[in-house]
């Protein structure tokens, strides 16, 4: 099968769907953490000047378009992935033919039982994709979901 997906961390906007706490990374995230004040108002201002304007805005299933023309393209079995968080999309996107399969990788960070759930009638994930997981990447921190409450490498929670 190939999966159609949408950026790589070797340009880790193009997996940016929607906004970012950037205050998150100046305060965990080593790339960008300083106690510098001027360190960090220049760090802020580049991001919400050069950075935040060239996120694209969060959409439901937002590969699926190019997992569809893939599927003109081949017989090899196709994945789509981006955004796939509603029950109704996933078999839409099956049904319909534009994909074969769908994959995740956010909701599941947020909820690990996903897939149970989606078997017991669940009709979506609970992930808001709030980027709270891709920013913490680089901080030394487990991926997970970070959205209800985020515990510092300290221990404290912020």
């Amino acid at each position: 099968a190939i999966e159609i997906s949408y950026g790589s961390m070797d340009y880790a906007l193009n997996i940016f769907r929607g906004g970012a706490p950037f205050s998150l990374a100046l305060r965990h995230n080593p790339l960008f953490r300083t106690r510098s004040p001027l360190k960090r108002a220049l760090l802020t201002a580049f991001f919400n000047k050069r950075m935040l304007p060239v996120f694209q805005p969060f959409e439901p299933m937002y590969n699926l378009d190019y997992a569809a023309h893939a599927k003109t393209l081949t017989d090899i079995p196709i994945i789509t992935v981006g955004g796939v968080r509603a029950r109704t999309d996933m078999e839409k996107a099956i049904s319909s033919g534009a994909a074969d399969c769908v994959a995740m990788s956010r909701p599941f960070l947020r909820e690990p039982d996903f897939a149970a759930r989606l078997r017991d009638g669940a009709v979506a994930s609970a992930c808001s994709n709030c980027n709270n997981c891709v920013l913490m990447v680089d901080a030394g921190q487990p991926t997970r979901c970070y959205k209800r409450t985020f515990h510092s490498p300290e221990g404290q929670q912020s």
